[in-house]
């Protein structure tokens, strides 16, 4: 007769995770250098000096600030 197997995931504190956020993380991992690339090419389109020439847009800073953190983040340089 047939054996059935049950898969289980575990978060990073040994907590077990649904099917479905495996799946979505999966995902993720598997989109990871597209997005890798999406935020560098934003960042080059940006320009090197910064994200606009109007020095009080906190909007367009935020954006600059996370960017750089998810590159470096993804490059290793963030822990």
């Amino acid at each position: 007769s047939p054996i059935m197997l049950a898969s289980v995931f575990f978060d990073d504190d040994g907590f077990p995770i649904s099917k479905r956020q495996a799946t979505l993380n999966a995902r993720l991992i598997a989109a990871a250098p597209d997005l890798l690339a999406a935020c560098q090419a934003a960042v080059e389109a940006m320009g090197m000096h910064g994200p606009c020439n109007n020095h009080s847009c906190t909007d367009c800073k935020r954006a600059w600030t996370a960017l750089h953190a998810a590159i470096a983040k993804a490059e290793g340089a963030s822990q």
